[in-house]
Order: structure tokens, then C-alpha cells, then sequence
């Protein structure tokens, strides 16, 4: 699942991104699923040579309390929580040779869309530019 998303990220496939992300997505931050497409296409206008890389990557049994598209609650038994850390670096396309490097520990529940894929549910943790 990374694997592929880190291939779309590199390659800015701004859909293929989207469509691992639950139309129901949350996050810690508040960001919507809005926010996380203005702020890749963002990324993809600003960077070049963009490198995903998840390292430390753990998996345990999670259920997870989640809204479906009436707003009403129910629980996914299936859900997992995944953990990483996550280096995001890219060269600045104004500025040849100017690398930026963004880190972020990050917990994530993985779960199936109604069309059986995976999706990201929930996204917890927060960035650093460095």
C-alpha cells in the first residue's frame, strides 16, 4: 500500500494519491480531504524529484470509530493502525539544487473503502521543515 502511494507521490499523481484516501477521511489537524488536495498540487507546482520515504513501519489490529457519509457513527472492526516515520524531500523547481526536507512521525488507520480497496481513514501526527 505505501509502496504504491510513495510511487504516486514521485510521479505526482495527484488521482492516484486521492483514491487511497476514505472520502471520510480525518486527521488530528482538522485538515480536510480539501486541504490535502489543494496542498499536493501545491507541492507538485513547487517541487520536482519528490522522495517518499517511510522507514520504522509497524502494524497492529486497531479498531476504529468512523462517520459514514450520513454522519452516522459505526466501528471498523477491520481497521489496522499503522506507524511510521516519513522523510518527504524535493527540489525546489524555481531553484535548481535548492532541496527542501519535510519529516513527520505519523499514525495512520488503514481500512477497505465499500469497493474493497484500502484507504487511508485517519491520519495522527505532525511535520517538520527542516
Amino acid at each position: 500500500f505505501y509502496g504504491h502511494f510513495a510511487k504516486s507521490y514521485a510521479n505526482s499523481d495527484l488521482s492516484a494519491l486521492l483514491s487511497a484516501i476514505s472520502p471520510n477521511w480525518s486527521s488530528s489537524t482538522g485538515a480536510s480531504l480539501s486541504d490535502v488536495s489543494n496542498n499536493l498540487r501545491r507541492a507538485f507546482f513547487i517541487y520536482r524529484h519528490i522522495q517518499f520515504q517511510v522507514t520504522n513501519l509497524t502494524v497492529a489490529p486497531a479498531p476504529l470509530l468512523t462517520k459514514d457519509a450520513s454522519n452516522a457513527s459505526q466501528v471498523d472492526t477491520e481497521a489496522v493502525r499503522v506507524t511510521y516515520h516519513l522523510v518527504i524531500t524535493g527540489e525546489l523547481v524555481r531553484r535548481s539544487g535548492v532541496i527542501n526536507t519535510e519529516e513527520s512521525d505519523l499514525t495512520e488507520w488503514i481500512g477497505r473503502k465499500k469497493d474493497g480497496t484500502l484507504a487511508i481513514l485517519r491520519t495522527v501526527g505532525s511535520w517538520q521543515i527542516k
